[in-house]
């Protein structure tokens, strides 16, 4: 692993005129800052940034311009703490935090659990935390995967459950929470066959308890795409949703301009699309249809109507990008309170038909989207 000497340093920093300076400084706060939005709303503790060493669109080299002006950065960005992690010849790694959540987080029992089993010094304060996970970056050749514990990844929370059924259920709860809340018809999860640091193998737990799993989750259903050695692909849907979603006239146009019937049954439909997954290694675009993902910005990105791309959200969005965020927000929220409801490590909250299941109170606005955009 290379790393730039002091020496290296200085004569990198003097790469940037004066001129340039207040510019560059004014670039990389606003970069930060975008970076950061999670952790402004609340929704993360924290956050990773990495810079890179190149030449930006704007000209400026954020990687310099870090290296010469990171004591005022730190000063110039509200709210935010920022803790380089990491510093090599091609980029540097910085861990952006609140730091009234990260320690509200870090002393969430769960978390402090899995840091002292990863080898975290027990009763440790979010400095000396911090200064552990420094070293191990820079002391190891892989990632250490505790970093998700720090900015609050999801899929730590599944850690939390020792019955592997349990760990399974929880993760499929956490990648199905917007169907389950009857925001999207459909999600794709793929499962990849290899340990996960706690050492359980999903993969080979949908294998040998997939009947089990899905008895629990019996308010969805669960199509098997595509079956590898290396992972599963499953398809998880709403019935009533998904029936609700392909039958307007809109994705229909759409779904038989790429091959498929237009009487076509749903069980039909899904059985093509399984085919076309199957026989070939590229994945069909109209996957996007079956869903969730508006319907003109799957049709503009197959080629099919002429729309400028706009932006990139979780999918790539094009002409008026307002319907496509609002959708994108909903999903996140949702997963964000199935996150907040897992997190409780309580093997209750995987029992979705007991009353009153915290993830189906009505403490967050959901709405079904309507279907603006639409070619008829």
């Amino acid at each position: 692993m290379a790393f730039y000497s002091s020496e290296d340093m200085k004569e990198r920093v003097k790469q940037i005129s004066v001129k340039e300076q207040s510019n560059s400084i004014s670039l990389l706060i606003e970069h930060i800052t975008n970076q950061c939005k999670e952790i402004y709303d609340g929704s993360k503790p924290a956050t990773l940034v990495s810079l890179q060493n190149r030449t930006e669109s704007s000209g400026i080299n954020l990687y310099l311009s870090w290296l010469l002006s990171g004591g005022m950065i730190k000063d110039g960005i509200e709210r935010i703490e920022i803790f380089p992690l990491q510093t090599r010849k091609n980029s540097i790694l910085l861990l952006c935090y609140n730091q009234a959540d990260l320690n509200q987080h870090l002393a969430n029992k769960n978390i402090t659990a899995l840091l002292e089993r990863a080898g975290f010094k027990k009763g440790a304060t979010t400095d000396e935390l911090l200064q552990e996970l420094k070293l191990r970056i820079e002391s190891n050749k892989e990632f250490p995967y505790q970093i998700g514990l720090f900015i609050g990844y999801s899929y730590n929370i599944i850690d939390y459950y020792d019955e592997p059924v349990d760990c399974l259920t929880a993760h499929l709860m956490l990648e199905c929470s917007e169907v389950l809340a009857k925001v999207k018809p459909a999600n794709l999860i793929s499962i990849v066959n290899r340990k996960r640091p706690c050492g359980r193998n999903l993969y080979q737990i949908w294998k040998s308890d997939s009947a089990e799993v899905r008895e629990r989750l019996n308010h969805i259903e669960f199509l098997e795409l595509k079956i590898s050695e290396n992972c599963i692909l499953l398809l998880c849907y709403s019935k009533a949703e998904l029936e609700l979603h392909i039958s307007h006239p809109g994705i229909r146009t759409l779904l038989n301009k790429t091959g498929y019937s237009r009487e076509a049954s749903l069980e039909e439909l899904l059985d093509n699309l399984k085919l076309r997954i199957q026989s070939s290694d590229h994945f069909p675009h109209e996957i996007g249809l079956f869903i969730g993902y508006p319907p003109k910005d799957v049709a503009a990105f197959m080629g099919f109507i002429n729309l400028p791309l706009t932006c990139q959200g979780p999918w790539k969005i094009y002409g008026n990008p307002l319907e496509s965020l609002n959708l994108a927000e909903q999903y996140r929220c949702c997963r964000q309170k199935m996150c907040a409801v897992l997190a409780q490590g309580d093997k209750k909250t995987l029992e979705l038909n007991q009353p009153k299941h915290p993830f189906f109170s009505k403490n967050i606005d959901i709405k079904r989207h309507n279907h603006g955009g639409y070619i008829q």
